[in-house]
């Protein structure tokens, strides 16, 4: 038994141009998030560098106290630079981007910057130990840390090896605190 050709249903191949709810590429919306944090990351970027170059010159062959600035802010440029190229060449469909376009993620990059806006604020107040022990105790817990205890360790024991890494070793003048005298900073 034959079937009329006109009857036949051939299956077609879904591509992007044909999916009425999908784009061939992302929003300007979906963008925006992204290319936001990577100015945000260039500028930093740019302020750490040119801050770096008030630090007084290291003694023969030394690099000094800006050598560690220089080298944070050129890997942050570099970051910079990569997020915006990728955000900029991706095509693929829509709803596929990262998690960083998602309203949820927004929040909490938009939460992360103002508890860092405030550590800045608080660390010539308070000094680097507690300052950064809070900083590094609440990033733990934005990030979804299981247990308090372990993330309070955590960020304990790297303020305080931090501390004594760029205070001891590396003679990085960090803004002190009485806490910050009384263990060694």
């Amino acid at each position: 038994m034959q079937v009329p050709a006109d009857e036949v249903e051939v299956p077609s191949v879904a591509t992007a141009e044909h999916r009425p709810n999908e784009s061939a590429s992302p929003t300007r919306a979906e963008k925006v998030g992204p290319l936001s944090i990577a100015a945000i990351l260039a500028a930093a970027a740019v302020y750490i560098f040119l801050d770096s170059l008030t630090y007084k010159p290291g003694v023969g062959g030394d690099p000094g106290a800006a050598a560690l600035p220089k080298l944070i802010a050129l890997l942050s440029l570099a970051a910079a630079a990569a997020l915006a190229v990728q955000t900029l060449r991706f095509h693929g469909p829509s709803g596929t981007t990262s998690d960083i376009s998602s309203a949820r993620a927004t929040g909490r990059v938009a939460m992360m910057a103002v508890i860092i806006c405030l550590a800045i604020v608080l660390l010539p107040l308070i000094g680097f130990f507690v300052s950064m022990t809070a900083l590094l105790y609440v990033t733990g817990i934005v990030t979804g840390a299981k247990r308090w205890w372990v993330n309070l360790l955590i960020a304990v024991t790297a303020s305080w090896v931090t501390l004594l890494l760029f205070s001891g070793l590396f003679a990085v003048p960090l803004p002190r605190g009485p806490l910050d005298i009384l263990i060694g900073g």
